[in-house]
């Protein structure tokens, strides 16, 4: 019974010693070794993108440093080997020449030039009326608020036409051009301006139309096309104002001929002009038929030869070629004579033996 009795308390002391397990201490260690862990992988995760931004920064730095030590040298691009498009023999000549002149100023309303670097331009403006103010037209803007512009037909070489309606004016512009005997290179041309509306719908102050026509020179001279003038026509009552003036360059060409008229054409609507550009060889028509008489003359006077020719010159003759035989032979101790005669009939004698006349037609 003794025995049995100090099994038993031997057994409960140590159910006594046992510690106690509380599951709300295990649940707050169990998140304490989550987030150690979650730390952990969040510490390596910034690490790994902080090594790589110093990487970066570092190549970025490389890169400053070597592009300041060594500049890049430009890259060379070489051009194909072959003649230009514009210089085959097919796209010179008349082709050529018939597209001297065209509307080739896209950003404007309406420009004439030539297909040079610097060109004779010729080209419209008008005033056009928005809130009560007056605002000059020139170069295509969308704060113009025109509701039509632009070509209606165009044959990129010699015509072309095109509408434009600023509130409720409508200008039609159309460009022509032509080749005549006796235009300078290039030909002439001409633009007609028509302006329409319905004038119930205009205002009083949008009855007269102010259009200026301008002629500037990029060059500062006059284009080698010859002699060439600027003609104004119409049928109806116009008032027109020229005005010429020199600057030293044609940018804000619209504000250069608000401030010095340039030409200026009022009129009431509705009304036509025409503006004609005629150029000339530069020589009229007396000139022409005396220089055509002189080459009739010298080709009616072409002769043939054949054969060998003998030219006999007196010795004493007092010719250059006298006077150069004589020289040589007092140089060299010759006979004056013997010299004189060889050096005049071995010359004659060999250029009018070889003599041949080429004419190119």
């Amino acid at each position: 019974m003794a025995g049995s009795g100090r099994r038993k308390s031997n057994t409960d002391a140590d159910e006594d010693r046992t510690p106690l397990r509380n599951p709300k201490l295990r649940k707050h260690r169990s998140r304490d070794h989550s987030l150690i862990r979650l730390l952990n992988f969040d510490l390596k995760v910034l690490l790994g993108f902080a090594i790589i931004a110093f990487l970066i920064v570092l190549f970025m730095i490389h890169r400053l440093i070597i592009s300041v030590e060594h500049p890049q040298i430009p890259r060379v691009v070489t051009p194909f080997p072959a003649p230009k498009i514009m210089n085959l023999p097919q796209f010179q000549g008349d082709h050529k020449e018939s597209l001297y002149w065209g509307t080739y100023r896209p950003n404007v309303y309406l420009e004439i030039r030539a297909r040079t670097p610097q060109s004779l331009v010729a080209g419209l403006m008008w005033f056009g009326l928005k809130d009560g103010r007056y605002f000059m037209r020139l170069v295509c803007r969308d704060s113009d608020e025109l509701k039509t512009y632009g070509w209606t037909c165009h044959n990129g070489r010699d015509y072309g036409r095109q509408m434009l309606v600023d509130q409720d004016m409508t200008l039609m512009t159309s460009f022509l051009k032509s080749k005549e005997d006796g235009s300078g290179y290039g030909g002439d041309w001409a633009v007609r301006i028509d302006v329409q509306s319905e004038k119930s719908k205009l205002s009083e102050e949008m009855q007269t139309v102010h259009l200026f026509f301008y002629l500037a020179d990029e060059d500062g001279n006059a284009l080698n096309v010859g002699s060439w003038n600027l003609n104004l026509e119409s049928m109806d009552d116009l008032e027109v104002h020229y005005s010429g003036f020199r600057t030293s360059h044609i940018h804000n060409l619209s504000d250069l001929v608000q401030q010095n008229l340039g030409a200026q054409i009022l009129g009431r609507i509705s009304f036509r002009t025409d503006v004609a550009f005629i150029s000339r060889t530069g020589l009229d028509s007396k000139s022409i038929s005396t220089g055509k008489a002189a080459v009739a003359s010298l080709l009616g006077g072409i002769g043939y030869f054949y054969g060998q020719s003998k030219i006999s010159v007196p010795i004493h003759q007092g010719t250059y070629l006298t006077s150069t035989a004589r020289s040589h032979a007092h140089d060299l101790n010759l006979e004056e004579g013997n010299v004189i005669g060889n050096f005049n009939g071995e010359f004659w004698g060999m250029f009018a033996g070889q003599q041949v006349l080429h004419f190119s037609f």
